[in-house]
């Protein structure tokens, strides 16, 4: 790659209001990723299964760290989404965009997924995961709400990297922005139009 097309790229994301730089993020993501492997050491049965889009890159990180600590779970993927085709409009409620690509049945579920708000999206998949006969679900995101507490949500055992504001969007690290910057490799706050920044950001 040619320094003028390198200099584009940083002019384009030198602006951004990060929040957690990648080094931060792989450390988080493989400290989370030892403490699963001790607590499921001895677990023959683990499926790692990754909510597309947005938990890509998170689940990727995750499969190659918790090889590195010794376990070799199986791996799938499951498409959810909030909003419709375009991608434009937002939804009542979540739907199931693709089906999951790896038999769960009397297994135990590892639910990779990049941010957890409102919990309606894990809801839905967890009662998707048991109508398909899985033995037992836990759940790890990159990110959740502050406040955020599984029992309080009626979900499982979670797994938190991050926590952020609620009223924060966010996207980088497999997130997007509109459909883009899902290959940005920090996470960042996205502003709405005309929305103001904090004192000393960008």
């Amino acid at each position: 790659m040619n320094r003028q097309r390198l200099r584009k790229i940083a002019k384009k994301y030198e602006k951004k209001d990060v929040l957690y730089k990648a080094e931060e993020i792989e450390r988080r993501v493989r400290k989370v990723s030892h403490i699963i492997a001790k607590a499921h050491r001895g677990t023959k049965d683990l499926v790692l299964v990754g909510v597309l889009n947005g938990a890509a890159i998170f689940t990727r990180d995750l499969l190659f760290f918790l090889h590195e600590f010794g376990m070799s779970p199986q791996l799938g993927f499951i498409g959810m989404s909030l909003f419709d085709d375009s991608n434009k409009r937002r939804l009542d409620g979540p739907r199931i965009t693709s089906p999951l690509s790896i038999d769960v049945t009397e297994k135990t579920v590892m639910v990779a997924e990049d941010v957890i708000e409102t919990g309606d999206t894990m809801r839905l998949l967890i009662k998707h995961l048991k109508s398909l006969g899985v033995r037992k679900v836990e759940i790890v995101t990159v990110m959740a709400n502050y406040g955020f507490k599984p029992n309080k949500f009626g979900l499982p055992k979670t797994h938190i990297c991050f926590r952020k504001i609620p009223e924060h969007f966010i996207a980088g690290y497999g997130m997007d922005n509109k459909g883009m910057d899902r290959g940005y490799p920090h996470i960042y706050r996205v502003y709405a139009k005309g929305q103001p920044r904090p004192v000393g950001q960008f």
